[in-house]
């Protein structure tokens, strides 16, 4: 990755608890009434729109998924990865969306600031599984805070309901013009998901294997490295101590190489199955917050949640 972009990640890393001590102000009865379910029902369509923008996989639910830690709404995160997706069409899927969404996050920007800088902003490499850990202790501190408030805006928002006044959807425009794009393309869409779930599949059945046949050869070099250090203490004259030097130099040689090997393939497994749980994962927030968002309106008549 570019030292200038790891080392303002390092900072923000560093400075981000600063961020975190700062006093949210109190939820107006205005915050309270914003319900945002429309938004939260969008956001895996506009997720699925930046995928087939050529926006990889892992680096769309790496946002998305520290936006949600960091405390977005979902109209937040769905702005920004709208913006990517259309920027992505236009010019080029660019590496380094996750990144980007990160050290801004960080940085204590929110969505419409986020989404505003996208279209400048410049390829990087993909988030490392380290960055995402350390950023995730980071987030916490953020996510404790974001729980709070909603506690606050479900409680005002209760209060307001009891005394007559209405909810407001927001993103109903984008909403309405994404479902009929859905129904529109239905089929492509359905074709699309089992598509790249098959081959998702298909990966992780690779690598699985591959995996299995490179353990076998490195146990097998073990094996060759063993025999030849026997055979190294049991050479008596030259020669044999000679062959046997070669022998132990192309077992060492090899016993490298097979390890190597296993290392690569793990690390390919990893991924597949990385990428695997991401689509599986990616789906499930959408259908979650449709789910909580019914039990919502079943117990109080109403409809969606506070931001």
């Amino acid at each position: 990755m570019p030292r200038r972009t790891s080392t303002l990640l390092g900072v923000l890393l560093l400075s981000v608890p600063l961020l975190a001590q700062a006093d949210d102000p109190e939820p107006t009865d205005e915050d309270a009434l914003q319900d945002d379910i429309l938004e939260v029902i969008t956001l895996p369509l506009a997720a699925e729109a930046a995928r087939e923008a050529g926006v990889a996989e892992a680096e769309v639910q790496h946002a998305l998924e520290a936006a949600h830690d960091a405390g977005l709404s979902a109209g937040e995160a769905t702005e920004i990865v709208v913006q990517e997706a259309e920027t992505a069409k236009k010019s080029g899927a660019r590496k380094g969306f996750d990144r980007y969404v990160m050290a801004k996050l960080l940085a204590g920007e929110r969505g419409k600031a986020i989404a505003a800088g996208v279209a400048k902003r410049k390829a990087d490499g993909t988030l490392t599984d380290e960055e995402i850990e350390k950023a995730k202790a980071k987030y916490a501190e953020l996510k404790a805070k974001h729980k709070k408030r909603r506690a606050k805006l479900k409680e005002k928002r209760k209060k307001l309901i009891e005394k007559g006044k209405k909810l407001a959807l927001l993103g109903e425009d984008d909403f309405v013009a994404r479902k009929k794009e859905l129904k529109e393309r239905h089929d492509e869409l359905v074709a699309a998901h089992r598509k790249r779930k098959a081959e998702l599949k298909d990966q992780r059945a690779e690598t699985k294997a591959e995996l299995k046949e490179e353990r076998e050869d490195l146990k097998d070099a073990r094996k060759d490295l063993k025999a030849a250090h026997g055979d190294m203490k049991a050479a008596e004259t030259e020669e044999e101590k000679k062959a046997a030097k070669d022998d132990m130099k192309a077992a060492k040689k090899a016993h490298k190489e097979a390890k190597k090997d296993f290392k690569d393939a793990a690390k390919d497994k990893k991924k597949a199955d990385m990428k695997a749980k991401a689509d599986k994962k990616g789906k499930k927030p959408g259908k979650k917050a449709k789910d909580d968002a019914k039990a919502d309106m079943k117990a109080k008549g109403k409809k969606g949640g506070p931001r």
